[in-house]
């Protein structure tokens, strides 16, 4: 039988994530005065990569194989960089609020988007 997380549980995980995630501007920022975006990037994305490799390793879980493997190294690497590194520079650039804004906006300029081009509701 399945077992169901209870709605606090629930509430506590994501109020948690959004703690981790909100938090992580002002840290940069503090950070680009020492170091440079690339190192800052570079250093998220090896941190979060050996983590989820590590938690894949030990969940026994599927791997791709040939091909598969490469690209998807290759494009997870790319997006995910590229992301990081935006990210990064849009707080050094922009500060802490204003670049959590700008990183945020994202899903709500694709539904204004969608409403102008696509005619979406």
């Amino acid at each position: 039988m399945k077992k169901t997380p209870s709605r606090y549980n629930t509430a506590a995980l994501l109020a948690g994530f959004v703690l981790i995630w909100g938090t992580g501007y002002w840290p940069t920022e503090v950070a680009s005065e020492h170091t440079g975006t690339v190192l800052l990037s570079g250093l998220r994305v090896i941190g979060s990569a050996l983590f989820l490799v590590a938690l894949a390793w030990f969940s026994r879980s599927k791997w791709p194989k040939g091909p598969m493997l490469i690209w998807a190294t290759t494009t997870g690497l790319l997006m995910i960089a590229l992301s990081h590194w935006g990210t990064t520079e849009s707080v050094i650039r922009a500060g802490p609020g204003t670049g959590a804004v700008l990183v945020n906006s994202a899903p709500l300029i694709v539904v204004a988007l969608g409403w102008v081009s696509l005619r979406e509701r």
